[in-house]
């Protein structure tokens, strides 16, 4: 009870609260590692659809994708929430970025004069006569210098400096000179006969932007250039006529456009100078056109106006105008950063300072097909499922209840040794494929192993589904199995080989799901095999939406799987009886219901209640669900009171899941009986959680007994 505060006569309130409650366990959370045509690497990503899953990470292109996708897609529509991440592949556009630097040129500025101008560019010279008052060329009264900005050549940034460059620290890469960089973040990919398609940036100054809307005048409105061509790219694309595509003199006028309008002081005698420091970033992309004899076409993507100093302001608003901020808030394509460099400071760029930006050669930032081909190293997959799960690796930070294969098992075993595309359909499989030993399963291996030390040693409240090798059951895009070669039977193609995809031995994977299954990839139209943890996972999902997370995953009631038409193979019963007790899940075709995931096996080999999904699934949630309220309990005292308090906190969920048919029966034991002088002395309190799971019947067997006309019933049962 609360010690008396008040001294003198009178009355003292105290609130005392003993209404906690326990917190909710809400829904099914998958984790979804693979491989996908777009989306940042390593990062775990909430999904909550289908057109969330496609914006984030695209549509499949090959076989690895259409697993990543096709399982992600399964748990949406079933209803589980999915934690999705990108694997790399083994390429430079998933080791890279591409980036261009941008330097404020302090000691390039210059007196504003004709001589000055020409000097700046020989592309450019100006009509004097025809300049307002703010751009006096002869007389250089109003702007006192000019500030040049260089743009470079796109270069590569790896994924770890820019995740650096993000976050604010410094970059060793970085051009000593720059104090800007953009970065091309969409990773396009360039493609075509000439290899030259892709994104590029054009950088318009204030002065570009005068000349095109007439305030100031050139001598040849053809001469100047935003855009110089390199060898990389046809000069003519860009100083020639693009007929139906531009209807200006060429691209680099065109683009010049874009520049805002400029806003006229002194009664039409001086340009405001608020656009001096001012620069507009234009995105725009090369794309091959074959109405044009295969010549390219440009098209502008973006465009993005702003000033260069940091703490500019949009007078009307408040809002900033500094171009990072503009791009970096609505750009699909480019993020804009300051890299630090404090030789360069921005405070430098003064009211009055005309920005000029050197004439500069473009240079695609895009990565070439041959950057972008579509390797895997599956002596590497573990590895980066490894940084994928130690960022979902806190359970204080977010719910987790499994982690689904996907198929990474099998293809991290079809690209061993090497860097490779992961084509499972056109690989012999006599050549390296088969499974003859434990050789030909040591990456599969490794894989399951990772998923279950992450469930079992880090997280400790989750579990895997993992699947069977593709070649155990596939021959490249064949069944093993076939009606045309009746020799080729489960039991000298299929059980033989079991032995070396045995002995994972864990209660917190399923035990693996052994057959493949045949669908349609809706981007393609094609059929293709996906693992089955697939289809495992959106049961599980529907499972735990319709039924209970005791109850098991599997049969008539909750294991019928859509959208497939065929398996790789069918067990009679006689087979089914021998891989059920091997510790193997799989999968069978009924007449009517359709295509049916039987089994509901842990890969744990002793028996116990734990050799079986329902059960581990039961105690993970549960022992979260303690876990969760018992923190609140740290540090509180440890007395008779606060385990009575605690008991009362967990036993009502307890009861619960009795009253449902969950339990058969519980005990929950926090009182001296094990909390002596020795365990309260240790700072210890000590609960005991005593549980006995409800098991499936999997196994009914019903006799049928046949009695004379005056027996008894009774007598014969």
């Amino acid at each position: 009870m609360p010690t008396r505060q008040i001294n003198s006569p009178g009355v003292q309130i105290n609130e005392i609260d003993k209404s906690q409650t326990s917190p909710a366990i809400v829904g099914t959370a998958f984790l979804v590692m693979g491989y996908a045509p777009k989306g940042e690497i390593y990062n775990p990503v909430d999904i909550v659809s289908v057109s969330d899953l496609e914006t984030q990470f695209g549509t499949p292109t090959n076989e690895a994708e259409r697993y990543f996708y096709h399982t992600c897609r399964e748990i949406i529509n079933e209803k589980g929430n999915l934690i999705a991440s990108k694997l790399p592949y083994s390429n430079t556009m998933d080791q890279y970025y591409k980036y261009i630097p941008l330097n404020v040129d302090i000691a390039g500025a210059i007196p504003l004069s004709l001589s000055g101008i020409q000097a700046l560019s020989s592309n450019i010279e100006f009509d004097a006569s025809t300049a307002p008052a703010l751009l006096d060329l002869q007389n250089s009264t109003t702007i006192d210098e000019f500030m040049e900005i260089q743009v470079g050549s796109a270069s590569d940034i790896s994924n770890s400096d820019y995740d650096t460059l993000k976050a604010g620290g410094g970059w060793s890469g970085v051009p000593a000179s720059a104090e800007f960089v953009i970065v091309n973040e969409n990773k396009s990919t360039v493609s075509g006969p000439k290899d030259d398609e892709g994104i590029f940036i054009s950088v318009i100054d204030p002065i570009r932007g005068m000349l095109v809307q007439r305030i100031i005048s050139e001598s040849d409105s053809d001469s100047f250039d935003v855009v110089k061509a390199n060898t990389e790219l046809s000069a003519s694309i860009f100083n020639a006529e693009l007929s139906g595509t531009y209807a200006s003199t060429s691209f680099s006028e065109e683009i010049c456009t874009y520049f805002p309008t400029m806003e006229f002081v002194n009664n039409g005698a001086d340009v405001s100078d608020e656009y001096l420091n001012w620069i507009t970033v234009v995105v725009s992309k090369t794309i091959s056109n074959s109405n044009q004899q295969g010549n390219l076409d440009i098209s502008v993507q973006e465009v993005f106006a702003g000033s260069v100093k940091t703490d500019a302001k949009d007078l009307a608003s408040g809002n900033s105008v500094y171009i990072g901020d503009i791009i970096n808030r609505n750009s699909k394509y480019i993020n804009w950063y300051a890299t630090n460099n404090t030789s360069h400071p921005l405070s430098d760029v003064t009211d009055g300072t005309c920005l000029y930006v050197k004439p500069q050669d473009i240079s695609l930032m895009s990565f070439s097909d041959a950057d972008s081909v579509k390797l895997i190293d599956g002596d590497s997959v573990v590895t980066h499922m490894e940084i994928v799960m130690e960022k979902v690796s806190n359970i204080n930070e977010r719910q987790l209840d499994v982690v689904v294969d996907a198929g990474l098992s099998t293809i991290a075993e079809f690209c061993k040794g090497t860097a490779s595309v992961f084509d499972p359909v056109n690989n012999d499989p006599y050549q390296g494929l088969g499974i003859t030993s434990s050789t030909d399963t040591e990456n599969w291996r490794a894989v399951c192993s990772s998923i279950d030390n992450f469930c079992r040693n880090v997280r400790k409240d989750c579990m895997g589904i993992v699947d069977g090798p593709r070649n155990l059951v596939l021959e490249g895009n064949q069944k093993k199995i076939r009606k045309t070669a009746p020799e080729n039977t489960i039991g000298n193609t299929i059980i033989p080989a079991l032995k070396y995809c045995s002995g994972l031995n864990s209660s917190y994977l399923s035990a693996p799901y052994l057959d493949w299954l045949k669908k349609t990839d809706a981007a393609s139209g094609n059929s293709f095999w996906i693992p089955e943890s697939c289809k495992a996972a959106g049961i599980y999902a529907r499972n735990d939406v319709v039924a209970e997370i005791w109850d098991a995953p599997a049969g008539l009631n909750r294991g019928i799987m859509t959208e497939v038409f065929d398996l790789a193979f069918n067990p009679k019963q006689k087979e089914a009886d021998i891989i059920y007790p091997k510790a193997f899940n799989y999968a069978i075709q009924y007449p009517a219901e359709g295509i049916v995931l039987e089994g509901q096996r842990t890969a744990q080999v002793k028996p116990s209640a734990f050799d079986r999904i329902n059960v581990r699934r039961l105690f993970l949630r549960l022992e979260r669900y303690v876990y969760q309220i018992a923190r609140y309990f740290v540090y509180e005292p440890n007395n008779e009171f606060t385990r009575r308090r605690l008991i009362a906190t967990i036993e009502p969920t307890f009861a619960a899941i009795k009253s449902k048919g969950g339990l058969y029966d519980y005990k929950l034991v926090c009182d001296s009986s094990n909390n002596d002088s020795t365990v309260v002395d240790n700072n210890e309190l000590r609960v005991a959680v005593l549980l006995k799971p409800v098991r499936t019947a999997e196994f009914i067997i019903v006799d049928f007994v046949a009695l004379r006309t005056g027996g008894s019933f009774e007598e014969a049962l």
